[in-house]
C-alpha cells in the first residue's frame, strides 16, 4: 500500500496485484526508475516496459547487468547492482508552477543516498590523520582524517586513516559524528612505500633506496606527496 501511494507500483493490471509472484526484470527497472522520480520521462518514452528500460539505460542503472531480459526473472545479485547504480543518480523532482501543471527538475544536490539514507559522497585527497599531515594546517584527534584542506571526518570502521595522500571516494553519514561508512581508492593514485631505514639519499627530484643490497631510485613528481611515519612506530 505504501509503495502504491508513492507511485512506485500499480499492480499487474487494472484490478490485481500479485505479491507472491517473482519480480521480473522489467518490473524491477520500473520500480527503481519511479523511486528516482523519472516516471514522467519514462512515460513520454513509451511507458512500460520499453520507456522505463530506455530511461534506466540513460541513467546508467543497467551498467554491469548482463542477463536481464524483459519479463524473465531477475536475480537478487543483479537487483543489487541496479540499486547500487541508482544510489548516486540525481533525483527528478516535481516543482509546481501552476494550478494544474508541474515542472520537473533534476536536483543535482539530491540522490537516494543524500535524501533518504542521509549519506553524503565526497571525492578528494586524504590529507592527514592523527599522526601526520601533508598540508600542515590541521591537528586531528585519534580516529579522525582530513579530506582536502577543510573537511574532517571520523574514520569509523574503515581503513581511511591508512590512506593519507591517496585520492579516494568516501561515503559519510550525515549526522553530528560524520563517520566514514566506506572508502575506495582512486585508480589514478600511485603509491610507492619505502622503509625509512632503506633510504640512502633524497634530492629534489629523486629518492635513492637500498633494495636488498641493490641501489634503486624513484623519480619524484612535482605534485607528489611524501609522507613519513603515517602510522605509529610500533605498527
Amino acid at each position: 500500500a505504501a509503495a502504491y501511494d508513492l507511485g512506485i507500483i500499480n499492480g499487474i493490471d487494472q484490478t490485481m496485484f500479485a505479491p507472491d509472484d517473482f519480480v521480473t526484470y522489467s518490473q524491477t527497472v520500473k520500480m527503481i526508475v519511479c523511486v528516482l522520480g523519472y516516471d514522467v520521462k519514462a512515460q513520454s518514452m513509451g511507458g512500460y516496459p520499453t520507456g522505463y528500460l530506455s530511461q534506466a539505460s540513460q541513467l546508467g542503472l543497467l551498467k554491469g547487468v548482463t542477463s536481464g531480459d524483459g519479463d524473465t526473472g531477475i536475480s537478487r545479485g543483479e537487483t543489487a547492482i541496479i540499486i547500487t547504480n541508482a544510489l548516486d543518480v540525481n533525483l527528478l523532482m516535481k516543482k509546481s508552477y501552476g494550478s494544474n501543471s508541474y515542472e520537473y527538475i533534476e536536483n543535482k544536490n539530491a540522490t537516494i543516498l543524500s535524501e533518504y539514507l542521509k549519506v553524503i559522497k565526497y571525492e578528494g585527497q586524504i590529507t592527514g590523520n592523527y599522526y601526520t599531515t601533508i598540508t600542515g594546517t590541521r591537528s586531528l584527534k585519534k580516529g579522525e582524517i582530513s579530506l582536502g584542506t577543510s573537511l574532517v571526518f571520523e574514520a569509523g570502521n574503515t581503513n581511511a586513516e591508512e590512506l593519507v595522500g591517496r585520492y579516494v571516494t568516501i561515503y559519510v553519514k550525515d549526522d553530528d559524528i560524520g563517520a566514514v561508512l566506506s572508502v575506495t581508492e582512486d585508480s589514478r593514485t600511485e603509491v610507492i612505500a619505502i622503509n625509512s631505514e632503506d633510504i640512502l639519499e633524497k634530492t629534489s627530484s629523486r629518492l635513492y633506496y637500498d633494495k636488498g643490497g641493490k641501489t634503486e631510485f624513484v623519480d619524484i613528481a612535482a605534485d607528489a606527496s611524501i609522507i613519513y611515519n603515517s602510522r605509529p612506530s610500533d605498527e
